[in-house]
């Protein structure tokens, strides 16, 4: 299991590389951008229910997001 830490490093890159701001992923998933920062800052995590929601957004997987191996190589 990733840290929070690690976790909001890899969620900030996927936004950062699709070049949006925190309140673009924020109004996808339907909060507010505040949440986006607190879970970037390692403050916390998102609900197990938004995870599939921010993977579509940002064009990734949740393997990847929560630092897991690519098991497909």
């Amino acid at each position: 299991m990733t840290t929070k830490r690690e976790f909001g490093k890899r969620l900030k890159l996927a936004r950062e590389k699709q070049e949006l701001m925190q309140k673009d992923v924020a109004e996808y998933v339907g909060l507010t951008p505040n949440a986006i920062g607190n879970w970037e800052q390692g403050l916390s995590y998102p609900s197990a229910g938004l995870i599939v929601d921010l993977c579509v957004a940002l064009k990734i997987s949740p393997n990847w997001l929560f630092g897991a191996p690519d098991w497909r190589r």
